[in-house]
């Protein structure tokens, strides 16, 4: 993504926030951009296209600095506390956005709809499934998606709250709270040895059906509009070559991925990518 893309999501996501997508032109955000309305088409086809284009530049963004904290020398425990106080931090610092797509919920279901709420899910996924094992090992497992669903409700409904009642939250305090959320489910589960509600086969079997080569393309294409080195540019050109062509080889995926191993903000893809493949 270039930098006059990266300032009419900026730009324009202040506009949503202010005045509500649907009463937000394209030429109020051309002119506010200082660029034509012209300009503004050679970047975005549509209003719901830039809106799209804002979602995953803000869903990036976040993940980012999660990807950031997760390479830190911290204990397991610690890193999961700083990487929730994170996210509720940046949640709250783009709260007026968040709400104004609440409540217009203005983007159309479709395919590249499916693709961006799979990537996110997925990486959601990943995120938790990373904490709760290092914290807890693999007497989690049979409860994991038991907890990690749960603690994304505790989330959701706390930052509810927060954003549309205006209830203040101390973003530390707050991590600290799941964290301790997460001890007294885990210590729970362990207690009472019951039956997880949610059967962890079925529900990664039910990730693994949802995923298809139309998904892949899409969530590739978003990952090539980032600003990555010139080396991971070629190598993501590579991976959509071979997964395009139909016959997609596994020794030249292996080795694009190879390529990628640095970049933490690619690692999800390539752990989907490695899983779809059977690449090992």
């Amino acid at each position: 993504m270039n930098e006059k893309a990266k300032m009419i999501i900026k730009t324009s996501m202040k506009l949503f926030a202010q005045k509500g997508f649907t009463a937000t032109s394209i030429q109020e955000i051309a002119t506010a951009c200082g660029i034509s309305k012209g300009a503004f088409y050679l970047h975005f086809k549509s209003k719901e296209a830039l809106l799209l284009a804002i979602l995953h530049y803000y869903f990036d963004l976040l993940f980012e600095k999660l990807n950031t904290i997760e390479i830190e020398s911290l204990p397991p425990r610690e890193k999961f506390v700083k990487q929730i106080e994170c996210q509720v931090r940046e949640i709250h610092q783009h709260k007026e956005f968040l709400i104004m797509q609440a409540r217009e919920n203005a983007i159309p279901f479709n395919d590249e709809i499916e693709a961006f709420i799979f990537k996110m899910r997925t990486e959601t996924h990943r995120f938790y499934h990373n904490r709760l094992f290092a914290i807890y090992g693999e007497r989690i497992k049979p409860y994991f998606w038991d907890m990690a669903i749960s603690l994304q409700g505790i989330e959701h409904s706390f930052l509810h709250m927060s954003m549309m009642d205006k209830v203040e939250i101390d973003y530390r305090q707050f991590a600290e709270f799941m964290l301790d959320c997460a001890d007294d489910m885990e210590a729970g589960f362990q207690r009472r040895a019951k039956q997880p509600i949610i059967d962890p086969v079925a529900m990664n079997g039910l990730f693994k059906e949802k995923l298809n080569e139309d998904m892949i393309t899409l969530w590739l294409t978003d990952l090539k509009a980032g600003s990555w080195t010139d080396d991971v540019h070629v190598s993501l050109d590579v991976i959509e070559q071979e997964i395009t062509s139909g016959t997609p080889r596994a020794a030249v995926l292996r080795g694009m991925l190879r390529n990628l191993a640095e970049e933490p903000g690619l690692h999800e893809f390539m752990h989907v990518l490695k899983d779809y493949y059977k690449l090992g």
